[in-house]
Formats: structure tokens, sequence, C-alpha cells
């Protein structure tokens, strides 16, 4: 199939609003879509840097951004086609993490800004070929500004999947894996 066909088919597996929990909206913009794109295909995340690896053009990677009303957190979804070898090196560097590097100072080129990133565990259930996820809490000293997140990842097939949610001391482990779950069932669909 030829490649640009795959960015319409990875839209069309993106989560919509009627596949998350109540409350959630589309973000207007791009705001932190580039971020994601950066961490989405970021197989070490323990190399002090947030960087596009495993040889993916951006043309291959689909996202879509929401936040939930009230000042609730915002929810990234990325979908990038890696092949199937580099979706699990994507899962491998996010299980890894948070005993390579549970601290770690990073670049992260989309804002230009360095950031100190605390990583722990965090408990997926079995998605799609392969998934791992991470809890964390990102220090910009720059700005002086502290946020908590979950991010996690799942390989189905040629795709690896990133679900982020940022600002989320106030949302489950269990809802950040509903979410994935839920965005790994309509890839599956689709896909």
């Amino acid at each position: 199939m030829p490649v640009a066909s795959r960015p319409k088919r990875l839209t069309a597996a993106l989560l919509a609003t009627t596949d998350l929990p109540p409350g959630y909206q589309p973000m207007l913009g791009s705001t932190g879509t580039s971020m994601m794109g950066d961490i989405s295909t970021d197989a070490d995340i323990c190399d002090h840097r947030v960087a596009t690896s495993a040889g993916i053009r951006k043309s291959e990677t689909a996202g879509v951004a929401f936040t939930r009303t009230g000042g609730g957190p915002m929810l990234f979804e990325s979908l990038t086609v890696t092949g199937p070898r580099a979706a699990r090196a994507l899962v491998a560097g996010v299980a890894s993490a948070p005993r390579l590097c549970p601290s770690v100072l990073t670049s992260i080129p989309s804002s230009g800004q360095r950031a100190r990133l605390l990583i722990r565990p965090l408990r997926v259930p079995r998605l799609g070929d392969a998934a791992a996820g991470v809890a964390f809490t990102v220090t910009f000293p720059a700005v002086n500004l502290t946020v908590q997140g979950k991010m996690i990842t799942v390989a189905y097939r040629d795709v690896a999947t990133t679900i982020m949610l940022i600002g989320v001391p106030q949302t489950s482990p269990r809802e950040a894996t509903a979410i994935a779950a839920a965005a790994v069932h309509k890839l599956q669909r689709i896909r």
C-alpha cells in the first residue's frame, strides 16, 4: 500500500469524543501535538532528549488532542506507522524507562525547553501485541511549572499508539488504561 494513503487510514482510527469518558472535547489548534509527535516516536526515553527515532517519517503519524471541560486533563493520542519491530521497540523503551532512568533532564525540540522528567512504572493490561505505561512528573525549571501525567504506548501490527494524559493527579490509572483500550479497539476495527 502506498505511504500516502496511510495518514488517511490513521486519521480514521483516531479517538473521537464518542470513544472517550464524558466531558472530553477536541482541543482547538495544534497545542501539544508536535510535542506528542516527538514523544510517540522516541524509542529511547533515557537518552536525555526527546526526538524522532526508528526512521519514522512525519507523514506516517496522525494525532489528536482533547481536554476535559472544567479544567480537567489534556489528552493526546498519536498513531504512527512504524513497522512491527519498531512498534515493539517503542513499547520496550517505555517499559524499561522507570528502571533505566527514573530521573532524566531532557530537551524537548518542539518547545525549545529543558525539563526534568521523573518516571514511575504504570501497570497496563494486555493491549494489542505489546503495551507499557509510565506515570511521570515533568518540571520545567525555566518557567517554574510542574505537571503530572500518564503515558501508555501500545504496539499493534505495524502501528505504535501512544496515549498521554497531562495534568492528571485527578485521573485514575484505570481511566488512562480505559482510554488506551478504546484507542486500540478502534485501531483494530479500522486497520
